[in-house]
């Protein structure tokens, strides 16, 4: 059975789940060590705890010394030659590219999975530089196809990419046939403006549930600061809908709220950027592009004449695409490279 070395070098509290479907997925096929943050998987702890210490930073520079300790660390380990692929579950861009050519030697193969490392790009011209600079024997991985044809056609990198679907399960058997209308804004990155607009608009019989440290005056808007997971399912699972104003670009990184919408079988309206202009491409029946001058009339007229045929036969090509399966076939896909 081939051995796989699977590492959250960031091991943010937002990937827990992320890196527990990827594993759970992969122990089904190959054998899998993990390594991580003591936290970084949900349900379970990682069989190689990187140190606390290294988690622990002052300022951005010591982050980054921070990290370019982590690889070291996990290169005076002896243990990468052992695996048939490393998957680095995240990264930071500058500090892996000064060891990748360190690690590419180690390791038989290695990938690299890309979260918002590219978005960064555009802001710094210094991560372009580095990105370009990691070593092209290591695999770039991303999680839609139009991310791939960014990173060769117009960043030129030489590295070979691969598409690998960000796994995303159908969890219908806990949604709740909604009795009263239900709104849930499940961001604190929302347009403050348009919201207030929204909620002045609506009638009292629709409620809203949004993440947020401000309460709201209207009595059918209920704001709450922190969800759980469960309860975050739960509210997800009642809602007739998402609504999703967000103030911050999603170009070339996914956002898990939208993917959400598929896993629970619920419309999503949102703003526009590339990554929901792609989804509303398409799938045209599940995310619905709006502005800052729609008006909730519309948005409610839109929920209300989605053709629930179309809308199911979306949700159904979007979770093949980004099944289980699919994720496995990726990952043999990189295996197999020569």
């Amino acid at each position: 059975m081939q051995r796989i070395l699977y590492v959250d070098l960031l091991s943010p509290m937002g990937h827990r789940y992320f890196n527990m479907l990827n594993i759970k997925a992969l122990s089904k096929k190959f054998d899998v060590v993990t390594a991580g943050r003591e936290n970084a998987i949900e349900s379970t702890k990682p069989d190689i705890a990187i140190p606390e210490d290294f988690f622990m930073v002052r300022n951005k520079v010591d982050f980054r010394i921070k990290e370019l300790r982590k690889i070291d660390w996990l290169l005076r380990k002896q243990l990468l030659e052992d695996f048939d692929l490393i998957i680095f579950s995240s990264y930071e861009t500058i500090s892996f590219s000064l060891r990748s050519k360190d690690l590419q030697k180690k390791c038989q193969r290695a990938a690299i999975i890309n979260h918002n490392n590219i978005d960064e790009l555009e802001k710094s011209a210094i991560k372009r530089k580095f990105f370009r600079k990691i070593d092209k024997g290591i695999l770039q991985c991303v999680f839609e196809e139009y991310f791939k044809v960014h990173l060769q056609n117009e960043l030129n990198v030489e590295n070979n990419v691969v598409v690998i679907p960000h796994i995303v399960l159908d969890l219908t058997h806990i949604a709740i046939e909604n009795v009263k209308p239900l709104v849930f804004v499940p961001t604190k990155l929302y347009n403050t403006r348009y919201l207030e607009n929204v909620f002045s608009e609506s009638v009292d019989e629709v409620s809203f549930v949004i993440k947020s440290d401000v309460s709201f005056s209207k009595k059918n808007v209920k704001s709450i600061s922190y969800l759980e997971r469960g309860q975050y399912e739960d509210i997800f699972s009642e809602c007739s809908f998402v609504l999703l104003p967000i103030t911050t670009d999603y170009n070339y990184r996914v956002s898990n709220i939208l993917y959400e919408c598929f896993s629970f079988s619920r419309p999503c309206f949102v703003f526009k950027n590339k990554f929901s202009s792609f989804l509303g491409s398409m799938y045209p029946n599940v995310v619905h592009i709006i502005d800052e001058e729609t008006p909730f009339k519309t948005i409610w007229e839109i929920y209300t004449s989605i053709n629930r045929e179309a809308f199911e036969k979306d949700r159904e090509n979007f979770l093949n695409k980004h099944s289980e399966n699919r994720f496995l076939e990726s990952i043999m896909e990189i295996l197999n490279l020569k």
